[in-house]
């Protein structure tokens, strides 16, 4: 991501970002007057609203806690992250590019457009197969991919909330729709939507009678697909990943970042584990606090965001493996009290559920 964003492209965001839409998307407000609002503060418990808006000077200020600031330092005290990550955040929200760097040289600058270009091509690509996978799964709860869902448990709420979703079991319907959405063949390649036979380079669809899972950044926006096996004995891979392309690169993603950054900041600590479903089982046992990724997108997660609490520094990062014998599964983790359980088995670092769960400290 580039850190030193250009002044225009900050001012662009500010005069398009009203704080009281922004300010609105996250908590409830109610209007106090000509131009002002009133909300419970969302930095401070309350019962009486303290929390003011001036749509006039694009404005907050509370009066029991004393927190206030603009549109910007509202998103980073929300979000927990630094000022790029907030203005990236936004910029997503306003429909702004942000350039990845300066150019002064014409050529470079055209070069530097285009990319930018495919760049933003490839996240329409990845929004519309997101809501399209998950309309497969919801509109036909028959397929095989819905009826291995059922086995898993995950009811139809988390399943909207993490945007799960069916690939078809053919080998043309992704292109197919991509095509018929506007989008050319070689742009649904480039996005990993589609692939190649390395002989005969023939193009067909990457995914296939799997389950989906969209893998977000950290402003939100759908960067690429894991996609499960829904077969005992699958000869295939038991995950099928998208590769990387200009808007993904495995080293920066922690899954389910966005659903998760409100916890961890709250908390000190991320629980780590190794699959999207362990995740998935980890949240609805109410333990938000958990994503899972390849090991070096750590440090850059833990670089952009302000997990800190003041100056104490980012506390802790747990890795747990998740290992399930026949007299195990998922449902071992929603039994009352589980996620309180397992929050004090991971903070004090000892071992629970007969040594299935293998808690060790990172950092």
């Amino acid at each position: 991501m580039n850190r030193a964003i250009p002044d225009e492209i900050v001012d662009e965001i500010r005069s398009r970002c009203n704080i009281v839409d922004i300010i609105g998307s996250y908590i409830p407000l109610k209007k106090a007057g000509h131009g002002t609002w009133k909300a419970l503060c969302p930095f401070h418990q309350e019962k009486t609203p303290s929390f003011n808006i001036s749509e006039q000077n694009q404005h907050y200020h509370c009066f029991g806690c004393g927190k206030g600031g603009d549109v910007f330092s509202f998103v980073m005290e929300r979000e927990g992250v630094d000022f790029p990550n907030a203005i990236h955040l936004l910029a997503s929200k306003c429909s702004v590019v942000i350039p990845e760097k300066t150019y002064t040289n014409p050529e470079e600058r055209r070069q530097a457009q285009e990319h930018a270009s495919q760049r933003e091509r490839i996240y329409a690509i990845n929004e519309e197969f997101a809501a399209w996978y998950a309309a497969q799964l919801r509109e036909h709860p028959e397929s095989p991919v819905a009826q291995y869902l059922l086995t898993r448990g995950i009811p139809d709420d988390i399943a909207a909330r993490f945007r799960i979703g069916a690939a078809p079991d053919s080998w043309d319907a992704s292109f197919k729709h991509g095509t018929a959405l506007g989008f050319s063949e070689h742009e649904l390649f480039e996005s990993g939507i589609l692939t190649s036979n390395e002989n005969s380079g023939k193009i067909y669809d990457r995914f296939r009678n799997r389950l989906i899972f969209p893998i977000w950044n950290e402003q939100g926006k759908v960067v690429a697909f894991s996609a499960r096996t829904i077969e005992k004995n699958s000869e295939g891979a038991k995950y099928v990943n998208s590769p990387e392309t200009p808007v993904f690169k495995k080293g920066n993603i922690l899954y389910a970042l966005p659903l998760a950054r409100q916890d961890i900041q709250k908390l000190g600590f991320v629980i780590l584990c190794e699959g999207q479903l362990d995740v998935i089982a980890m949240h609805r046992a109410g333990n938000n606090e958990t994503s899972t990724s390849h090991w070096r997108a750590i440090a850059m997660a833990i670089k952009g965001h302000r997990w800190d609490s003041g100056s104490k520094g980012f506390r802790h990062v747990f890795s747990i493996r998740l290992e399930f014998i026949a007299a195990h599964d998922h449902s071992d983790f929603l039994r009352p009290n589980a996620g309180s359980i397992l929050r004090n088995a991971v903070t004090t670092n000892v071992g629970i559920a007969d040594k299935q769960i293998h808690i060790k400290k990172c950092a």
